[in-house]
């Protein structure tokens, strides 16, 4: 099983990508740089053209081409926990953990 991807990503995904101080997207954007990866970065939000100054999309579908990884970052969206992440290609998901949120 190759794992590279998930060790050494060559492109990350960020989505819920946002500039909003504190958020989880943007300490996680703001990480990428001052650790100095070097892969590309693409952000995920619709409402966005750039966000730290890597390029947004509206979608996963959009980015111009998949990602090794993905960080999903809307905790205050219920989704399932693995997400198709390109295509229909079932290697490529993304997986979603919550933080800071207390559903009842």
């Amino acid at each position: 099983m190759d794992l590279s991807r998930l060790y050494r990503p060559a492109s990350i995904a960020v989505v819920g990508a946002s500039e909003r101080s504190g958020s989880y997207s943007s300490q996680t954007l703001e990480n990428l740089a001052a650790f100095g990866y070097d892969g590309a970065v693409y952000g995920v939000n619709p409402k966005r053209e750039s966000v730290h100054g890597w390029p947004c999309f509206p979608s996963l579908s959009d980015l111009p081409s998949p990602a090794d990884a993905v960080v999903v970052v809307d905790s205050a969206t219920p989704a399932a926990p693995s997400t198709p992440v390109h295509g229909d290609d079932p290697r490529r998901r993304a997986s979603r953990g919550e933080a800071g949120v207390v559903r009842r």
